[in-house]
């Protein structure tokens, strides 16, 4: 068995390491972004977005990038959930294909009835 002084160190390291924290608010409204001039014909803007680091929101600037062949840019989003809000990856999908579906965020089984 575990005693106090461990399991406190093992919840210190889970907050710090993110793992037991997911941002309980919105992320704030994303800044107007300067785009920097285009590398090349046909690159494709990924936008920026808020990243959940070390217990705030930080700006991750967006970029450009080379385009899939076929594929258009889905942005990445914030999803909110019963236990605060999680970050959904942006993805590359085929053109005229609906968006990757979003998997519902893991849930606790409800207690059994006796």
């Amino acid at each position: 068995m575990l005693l106090p002084k461990k399991w406190l160190l093992l919840a210190f390291c889970l907050v710090v390491s993110g793992c037991a924290h997911k941002p309980q608010t919105a992320p704030p409204a994303a800044p107007v972004e300067a785009k920097p001039p285009i590398p090349h014909s046909g690159a494709v803007w990924i936008p920026g977005h808020h990243k959940w680091s070390g217990g705030k929101y930080v700006w991750i600037p967006g970029r450009w990038a080379s385009p899939q062949a076929g594929k258009k840019w889905v942005p990445g989003h914030w999803q909110k959930t019963p236990r605060g809000y999680r970050w959904v990856e942006g993805h590359w999908a085929a053109t005229g294909a609906p968006a990757k579906p979003v998997p519902p965020p893991p849930h606790k089984k409800p207690p059994r009835r006796r």
